[in-house]
């Protein structure tokens, strides 16, 4: 289908602080029709043309860096994206994101960090951490905690979730990697169809461990191997448990 798009980016750099100014226009050759007739599409987006708008910035003093991103769809939908990154020790480093964009915001080339596919209807906040406690010891660990506050496909009421990790890496000079991964992630989803007694929503969650070996024979050779238990459950459902052997 063609597309035509124009825009615009202007740029302002002092020192340690940046600030941009941005504009995009589609104006499609047909009009975009709605997508299926549920509930959950109520945003989606209509017409023949829309324009977004949006302000980003950034600062770097010593060890920290924050960024910023503000963006209207349409002049009135808004969406905001914000975060840090500090190193509070040689050994520790640390970083939040927060973001809140509006069930109505469309960005068709947008790429935010969002929980879902596409940067709309969501709301979150991610904490992440980082410690090398030796240098041949990594320890990587986040929890990422979020909302949807309109209709999702197989979600039929606002919601919510999360996912949490934990991983403890080591190198052995630089020629062999391992590393124990825990993760847990948990959603809300629709009861089945076939469940006539109920109705609404249950929760789905998601827990996996992972153990990965990487040996590195020579400057053409390299050998991984990965072994990961994941297990899947739901309220209204039987435990599902499946194992992941993987030689590469």
């Amino acid at each position: 289908m063609p597309l035509f798009t124009t825009g615009g980016n202007i740029r302002y750099r002092n020192g340690f602080f940046y600030f941009g100014g941005n504009v995009v226009h589609y104006d499609f050759a047909h009009n975009e029709q709605r997508k299926a007739d549920k509930p959950y599409n109520l945003f989606s987006f209509t017409g023949s043309r829309y324009t977004n708008i949006s302000t980003d910035g950034s600062f770097t003093r010593r060890n920290l860096h924050g960024f910023y991103e503000f963006a209207l769809h349409q002049f009135r939908h808004p969406a905001v994206v914000a975060g840090m990154l500090m190193s509070v020790h040689h050994k520790v480093d640390f970083s939040c994101l927060y973001r809140n964009l509006s069930a109505a915001y469309h960005s068709m080339m947008g790429d935010a960090f969002t929980e879902q596919t596409f940067p709309s209807n969501e709301r979150g906040f991610f904490t992440g951490i980082r410690v090398r406690p030796r240098h041949d010891w990594l320890i990587n660990a986040y929890y990422d905690v979020y909302q949807f506050p309109w209709l999702r496909y197989r979600v039929d009421a606002p919601s919510e979730g999360s996912d949490r990790m934990v991983q403890i890496g080591r190198s052995v000079r630089r020629k062999i990697n391992y590393s124990l991964r825990y993760r847990d992630e948990y959603k809300w989803i629709n009861v089945p169809a076939d469940q006539v007694n109920r109705s609404g929503l249950q929760k789905e969650r998601k827990y996996s461990w992972r153990f990965q070996a990487e040996m590195k024979l020579n400057q053409a050779f390299t050998v991984r191997q990965r072994i990961e238990m994941i297990t899947y459950q739901t309220e209204l459902q039987p435990l599902a448990q499946g194992v992941l052997l993987l030689l590469d």
